[in-house]
C-alpha cells in the first residue's frame, strides 16, 4: 500500500527532471556568415552518432538557417535548411549559431531572464548590427552574447527583436 502511493510521486519527480533538462524552443537562426567551416549535426545531444555536416556556401550565397526546436546544455535541436536543401532534424553545438537584432529604428533591450519584466542587462543602440551569438533558447526567446565596445554582453533577446535571416534585415 505504501509503495503504491510512492510510485506516482516518483513519476512526477522524474517527469519534472526530464523537463528541466531540455528547453522547448520555437526560434529561427543561421550559421554565422563569418564561419567558413562545416558543423557536425548529431542524432542526439550526446554526440555519439553524427548524421551529416552543414556549412555555408558563400560563393553561391547559400547560407544555412535553422528552425531551433529545443536546447539541452550547449546543444540545440535544429531543422537546418539552405536555398537548395532541407536537412533532417538533428542536434548541433551552439558555437556558431547567430541572429541579428532588429534595432534599425529604435534601440533593443537585452534582458537578464527570458521575460520583459526582468532586469535590463543592456540596451543595444540603433544601428549597431553585429551577429549575436546564440547560446540557448526557451520558447520564442533566445539567449545571446554580443561584444559591444570590448564589453561582453550576455542576456535574453525578446522574440520581436530577433532576425533569424542571414539575407534580410527583417524589417
Amino acid at each position: 500500500m505504501k509503495v503504491a502511493r510512492f510510485i506516482p510521486l516518483l513519476l512526477m519527480c522524474c517527469a519534472n527532471n526530464v523537463q528541466a533538462q531540455k528547453n522547448q524552443c520555437d526560434c529561427e537562426a543561421f550559421l554565422s556568415t563569418r564561419y567558413t567551416w562545416e558543423e557536425h549535426v548529431y542524432e542526439q545531444p550526446d554526440k555519439k552518432t553524427e548524421l551529416y555536416l552543414v556549412g555555408n556556401n558563400a560563393m553561391d550565397e547559400d547560407f544555412i538557417h535553422f528552425a531551433i526546436q529545443a536546447q539541452k546544455g550547449k546543444m540545440l535541436q535544429v531543422a537546418p535548411y539552405g536555398i537548395r536543401k532541407w536537412y533532417d532534424v538533428g542536434w548541433i553545438e551552439n558555437s556558431h549559431i547567430s541572429v541579428y537584432g532588429r534595432n534599425y529604428v529604435e534601440p533593443i533591450s537585452i534582458y537578464k531572464k527570458d521575460d520583459t519584466a526582468s532586469a535590463l542587462v543592456f540596451t543595444v543602440p540603433v544601428g549597431y548590427e553585429p551577429e549575436y551569438h546564440v547560446t540557448g533558447c526557451n520558447g520564442k526567446w533566445l539567449q545571446i552574447e554580443l561584444l559591444y565596445e570590448d564589453k561582453q554582453i550576455k542576456g535574453w533577446l525578446a522574440p520581436d527583436d530577433q532576425c533569424g535571416s542571414a539575407y534580410t534585415d527583417c524589417k
